[in-house]
């Protein structure tokens, strides 16, 4: 059957790739750039900094540092605002998932405000937009989703269009470099869990498994290394590559009840989405056992490679079963190497969210490629174990 792949057009990545911003931005006929930053100090100088690197072209920016964790509607349209505000022709994220998927949004609602989209045209009327990673966790500059709060119901809400990809990703990890360990260890899982769900879904392929794969094979190596030595280039660079990685993979073959019991916690309470991923992953891998057996059992040889048989997965006396309940102990045990021991309850979850949480997990669109399907019950036992 005929498919396809999703990816940005033109995607930079290595050390010294910042500086090529204005040169692109450039080739997509852009002078003067919103760049849309995380909230706080830190996206001061992040915007600042790619101001600086523009103004060697000639290029001008205006830097709106308003893209809080687990953006908001309000927060999108306070960029759109600042966009025709301060007259700008072109679009930069610069940051994590959050600056990413609040210009995303942004820019689908640029392009149906400017008077060109009634054209239906799409992607060619949203402005030109390139995304700048500075950590090693969601991806988003790889993918074609965006995940916005709705702030007056407190649920988040996912949307995938292909337009919705930048033109442009730039993953540098000398930006990478000073990434706190706490925050460095929850983005590693956020990565590791797309891989996994890519892995397992049902609409995984050959291309996805590939990917997905060897992002799990480089995060397993380098995540604790990462954390552990933040100013090791080699690691930061590896788990750069494996961070993109597994959002090409998610990108192509979608996730599943990680994602989808995670996203409401994060709009009910504003726990870090990474974070939240990391307790969930190790629960719902284990209740997705009986559907992807096999393929978590070849997912501990991948492991035990590059581990150098660390946890002792592949051993040939073990049946399928037995190794990949091997894998889903792995990935527990890593997330408490790198400092992640607590559950949901340590963000502020309690019992008595429990059936509200269960109820949105289960009207979660992005839950419907998870290898086994639950039914209201399930879900709740799901985070009563994550707690």
């Amino acid at each position: 059957m005929a498919g396809y792949y999703l990816m940005p057009p033109v995607n930079l990545m290595g050390r010294g790739s910042l500086q090529k911003t204005g040169s692109w931005m450039e080739k997509l006929g852009g002078r003067k750039a919103l760049i849309v930053a995380s909230i706080g100090e830190y996206g001061d100088l992040q915007g600042s900094m790619v101001l600086e690197v523009l103004k060697v072209h000639g290029l001008e920016g205006d830097v709106f540092p308003g893209a809080g964790p687990n953006p908001t509607d309000v927060m999108v349209e306070e960029a759109v605002g600042r966009y025709f505000g301060q007259k700008c022709d072109c679009l930069i994220a610069v940051g994590g998932g959050s600056a990413m998927d609040c210009t995303k949004a942004a820019s689908v609602s640029i392009g149906r405000i400017d008077e060109k989209s009634q054209k239906g045209e799409g992607r060619k009327d949203r402005p030109p937009f390139i995304a700048i990673n500075t950590t090693a966790g969601t991806g988003s500059e790889a993918t074609s989703f965006a995940v916005i709060t709705d702030s007056a119901n407190h649920r988040k809400i996912t949307v995938q269009d292909w337009t919705l990809m930048p033109d442009v990703s730039i993953n540098d990890p000398d930006l990478m470099l000073s990434m706190p360990p706490g925050l460095t260890a929850a983005t590693g899982m956020d990565a590791l869990s797309h891989a996994v769900e890519a892995y397992v879904s049902t609409e995984a392929s050959l291309f996805s498994d590939g990917i997905a794969l060897q992002a799990i094979r480089t995060i397993f190596r380098w995540l604790p290394m990462a954390v552990r030595y933040g100013d090791s280039i080699e690691a930061r660079e590896a788990m750069c590559n494996a961070a993109f990685m597994a959002g090409v993979a998610f990108n192509n073959a979608g996730l599943g009840y990680v994602h989808a019991l995670s996203h409401p916690i994060s709009a009910m309470y504003g726990a870090p989405h990474g974070l939240v991923n990391a307790i969930l992953l190790p629960v719902v891998e284990r209740y997705n056992l009986p559907a992807a057996a096999t393929k978590m059992a070849t997912m501990g040889s991948v492991i035990d490679e590059a581990t150098y048989d660390r946890y002792g997965i592949d051993h040939s006396g073990f049946r399928t079963a037995e190794k990949a309940e091997k894998v889903v102990e792995a990935m527990a045990d890593l997330a408490k190497e790198i400092g992640i021991t607590d559950g949901l309850s340590s963000l502020g979850v309690t019992e008595n969210s429990i059936d509200d949480l269960s109820l949105a997990a289960s009207k979660e669109a992005i839950g419907i490629n998870n290898p086994r399907k639950g039914v209201l019950q399930e879900i709740r036992e799901l985070y009563i174990q994550a707690l």
